[in-house]
């Protein structure tokens, strides 16, 4: 037990190896080979969308997939203070202007003030909307499945195609959430917004050692995107260029990779859900300080980190002893509206997000955890 525990290490237990080898005996180990489109079609057929595009990570989905919708200089694009940095940097790479939101219990984007702002803040010309504050456009919206939890999109999706506001799903942390009942029922998080964006990276319920894709429905969009991130090549024999393009793709090693552990994440989401079973029961007890947030009633999560609330007099405290004993538990990103160079940019009702970030902790949930470990864990807690 004196081995440190991560908060999210991946697990190989698959094909891993084998395709990997596979892929050097080819000679095919950069940005072709068989394994880019055996990934890419076993992706597409996981997420029941009609396009999978592999690229290098998740924030060059992310910024291929706001270019692919049109979000130029000067453009505003909604999006949640509490992400990663990666949702509003990719925003920032297309000299957009992130206009900031508040979060939901669920710490996704709360659909109910995304449509107090477009009903109040906005106004429809020519078939955009626009802020009526720095009177910009509003080309789309940036909605995160915070923690494998999933956004509500069902009022979301109806009040953005009403007003012409392009929807990107940052699924970079939910790949295998499901929507249980509402309009998308069976539809998983990332295949219902004009673009989903996905993650390999390491710490994911999925890893290629980094990588990312979108998927989605639209022609136009995924070839676009292909061509944006093979550095907008218009001919490949004379390498002609019309546009700016980018060094986005994944290689066939990473990919090879990526292809063995989704033959694999059914078994990976089952094991997260059972260790988010296992901290719930063992703080059942406990609920007067220490609570993990409830299921959703529309969607099954995938678990991919769980979350543990605390009173914000306790936060510290217990983030410092679970490190000291060798438990990597983190606190939630500092919400990115007070980050030093996104201050100036607009924020709407923010409140709930700072509640969250000032009582939450994020605990260890590596599909390879045990219940030795998870015992442990809470067990520092409890003290």
């Amino acid at each position: 037990m004196s081995k440190i525990i991560p908060l999210s290490e991946p697990s190989f237990g698959g094909n891993e190896k084998k395709y990997l080898n596979e892929a050097i005996r080819s000679g095919w180990v950069a940005s072709s080979g068989v394994f880019i489109e055996k990934f890419q079609q076993s992706l597409k057929e996981y997420c029941d969308t009609k396009y999978a595009i592999l690229c290098s990570s998740g924030t060059s989905a992310l910024h291929g997939a706001l270019k692919c919708v049109g979000v130029a200089e000067d453009d505003e694009v909604l999006v949640p203070s509490l992400t990663f940095i990666a949702s509003i940097n990719a925003i920032i790479y297309c000299q957009a202007k992130p206009v900031f939101l508040d979060s939901n219990d669920d710490y996704c984007i709360d659909a109910i003030k995304i449509k107090k702002f477009i009903n109040e803040q906005t106004f429809f010309k020519n078939g955009y909307t626009f802020n009526k504050k720095s009177h910009k456009k509003i080309k789309a919206i940036v909605v995160v499945h915070v923690w494998g939890n999933a956004c509500e999109l069902d009022e979301i999706s109806s009040i953005c195609k009403k007003k012409n506001i392009k929807i990107i799903e940052d699924a970079a942390e939910a790949l295998g959430t499901k929507y249980i009942n509402g309009k998308f029922k069976n539809k998983l998080a990332g295949s219902i917004g004009d673009i989903g964006c996905l993650s390999f990276n390491g710490n994911k319920v999925i890893t290629a050692g980094g990588g990312g894709a979108i998927i989605c429905n639209n022609k136009k969009y995924a070839t676009k995107f292909g061509y944006l991130i093979n550095q907008a090549k218009n001919n490949d024999f004379y390498f002609q260029h019309d546009e700016v393009g980018f060094n986005y793709r994944i290689s066939n090693l990473q990919a090879a990779v990526g292809l063995a552990q989704l033959e694999q994440i059914d078994k990976m989401i089952h094991k997260r859900k059972k260790i988010n079973n296992l901290y719930r029961q063992g703080l059942s007890s406990k609920i007067d300080k220490f609570s993990i947030p409830n299921s959703q009633r529309f969607a099954e999560s995938n678990c991919w980190l769980t979350v543990l609330r605390v009173k914000k007099s306790l936060k510290s405290n217990l983030l410092k002893k679970l490190n000291a004993n060798g438990v990597m538990a983190r606190p939630v990103w500092k919400l990115c509206h007070q980050q030093k160079y996104l201050r100036s940019f607009q924020q709407y009702g923010i409140s709930n997000s700072i509640k969250l970030y000032n009582e939450t902790i994020c605990l260890p949930s590596s599909a390879s955890l045990s219940s030795l470990q998870i015992n442990r864990i809470i067990e520092l807690i409890s003290e």
